[in-house]
């Protein structure tokens, strides 16, 4: 079986996930090659062997850019080839102003090698589904397509209002398209996708190695250290994080570490500084996969209190939530999109509702207060649950047999 992952920009700092699902193929001997439209400007941020040998060894090719009096000249060519006739006004339709990521067929018509019809395509995110059913519809790709779509294009207004009118397309030309989480999957089909060609596919972590990892952690008496990774966007919920923490400043010794960047960033240095909490806050930005996890594990508390943003934004199930839990860490989050499926609220972990700052500062003062024992309870039941329904290893053996029946 080969596979072909077609993405928008590879490798992303935050998109760990889409690594270790192409890591979890190639280990069960699976051919994978990436195509991606262009390389992330956050690829020498991003250490591929360090992560596994196994990903620095799979091929990656981004379609190039060419001159654009030459792409232009393939395409007329492209439009009035005699093998074009009779499809000329589909053609000519696919190349209007209107239509989504039209100067990618500049690239696409100029030539670089087709994906073959024994290749199944995986695509991460609605951008790049569409961009890849447009393409399979132009012949550049020639097998199957199986398209993973996240909360971020389904919920957030720019991308959901860019995408929808182009999502037709999408689940015509898909043979499977996957939903990170149950309530996403009610909302693929709300958008005209056949329920048929839904399924959930979880996301999953690496357990064991998550697990060694969490054995190096000593916890100081005293001293609740608390965690929050992410993008410091509204849906991450950042600023009610620092607000529920400055409530609780007098009562609890706590020091709150801050891994991400984001549009956020500035307001919330001026937060931190407003709620004099600046002995009590480091703010790390963006850091490297590995150094996050060697962060979380020297925590005791994961937090993140998701909630709606006011352009619609949504999470889907946080992987940082998966990966903390498999440490046997105490997660705090909110009743949020498909969290509930991952975290149950005061068994494996605990949620409040969106917003609730006041309720987060109470979870957080009772879980100061835990002893070792009931922190080990909670993080022996997260564990249990990260290994039932988001293993890595499970979940890419799944994925396997799905595309396998494609």
């Amino acid at each position: 079986m080969k596979i072909v992952y077609f993405l928008e920009r590879f490798p992303e700092l935050s998109e760990t996930f889409i690594r270790q699902e192409i890591l979890g193929l190639l280990q069960q001997g699976i051919s994978v090659r990436v195509v991606t439209v262009a390389c992330s400007e956050q690829s020498n941020h991003v250490d591929l062997a360090n992560e596994h040998p196994l990903l620095a060894r799979c091929e990656v090719d981004v379609i190039g850019e060419q001159d654009l009096v030459y792409s232009k000249g393939r395409m007329l060519r492209w439009l009035l080839h005699p093998y074009s006739q009779g499809k000329f006004k589909q053609r000519w339709d696919n190349l209007n102003a209107k239509h989504y990521r039209t100067k990618l067929l500049y690239k696409i018509v100029s030539g670089p090698k087709r994906i073959a019809a024994d290749e199944i395509v995986i695509t991460h995110f609605g951008g790049a589904g569409v961009m890849a059913a447009q393409l399979k519809q132009f012949g550049y790709i020639q097998g199957p397509l199986v398209s993973v779509l996240h909360a971020y294009e389904l919920t957030k207004l720019p991308a959901f209002k860019d995408l929808t009118p182009h999502y037709h397309k999408l689940f015509t030309q898909a043979d499977k398209v996957l939903s990170v989480c149950r309530f996403m999957q009610d909302k693929i089909t709300s958008l005209g996708c056949a329920r048929e060609k839904v399924d959930v596919m979880h996301m999953g972590v690496n357990i064991e190695q998550l697990a060694q990892l969490a054995e190096y952690h000593k916890m100081d008496a005293g001293l609740l250290r608390v965690l929050f990774v992410g993008r410091l966007t509204q849906k991450k919920g950042i600023l009610d994080a620092l607000e529920a923490l400055a409530r609780v400043s007098n009562r609890v010794n706590f020091h709150f570490d801050i891994v991400g960047d984001g549009e956020l960033n500035l307001i919330c240095e001026n937060s931190v500084r407003e709620l004099e909490l600046e002995d009590r806050v480091t703010l790390h930005g963006a850091l490297a996969h590995h150094k996050t996890l060697q962060l979380m594990a020297q925590t005791d508390v994961l937090l993140l209190p998701s909630k709606t943003a006011d352009n619609g934004d949504m999470e889907g199930v946080p992987v940082v939530l998966m990966e903390a839990m498999a440490m046997k860490k105490v997660v705090l989050s909110s009743f949020h999109s498909g969290i509930g499926e991952l975290v149950d609220d005061g068994e494996n972990g605990f949620l409040v509702a969106e917003g609730d700052i006041e309720g987060l500062s109470l979870k957080i003062e009772l879980i100061a207060n835990f002893t070792s024992d009931m922190r080990l309870h909670i993080g022996q039941q997260a564990v249990a649950k990260v290994s039932q329904l988001f293993n890595q290893g499970k979940q890419s053996h799944a994925l396997a047999s799905l595309l396998r029946e494609l």
